[in-house]
């Protein structure tokens, strides 16, 4: 049994890294999965469970938007498993919404 985990039976940072869908920075990926779940900032579980379901959103995600996808490391990271899932769903428009990720057009003397 490795000391990270609760029990035999739980999942290893390889295997969580094999869930997510960027496979980037494999390094540095096992080394976020495993200081999170040996400092007990979440149960390897629950961190696998929230991985496939960040896999699964992505997976449905416009083919531009997956150029979004943080890797693994920063995800694990920041603590997104944390994050609301209903903003891991995107509504499949190919632009973005009027305005978004664009700054603010000059006006008059500006």
């Amino acid at each position: 049994m490795n000391e990270l985990f609760d029990t035999p039976s739980a999942p290893t940072p390889e295997m969580i890294y094999a869930a997510y869908p960027r496979k980037q920075a494999k390094g540095n990926a096992l080394k976020a999965i495993a200081k999170a779940i040996s400092k007990k900032r979440v149960d390897a579980h629950e961190l696998l469970a929230a991985v496939e379901a960040y896999a699964a959103c992505v997976a449905d995600w416009p083919e531009s938007e997956r150029q979004y996808v943080p890797l693994c490391a920063s995800w694990v990271n920041g603590d997104r498993w944390e994050d609301d899932r209903a903003l891991w769903v995107k509504d499949g428009r190919k632009e973005p919404a009027k305005g978004a990720g664009r700054p603010a057009k000059k006006v008059g003397w500006m």
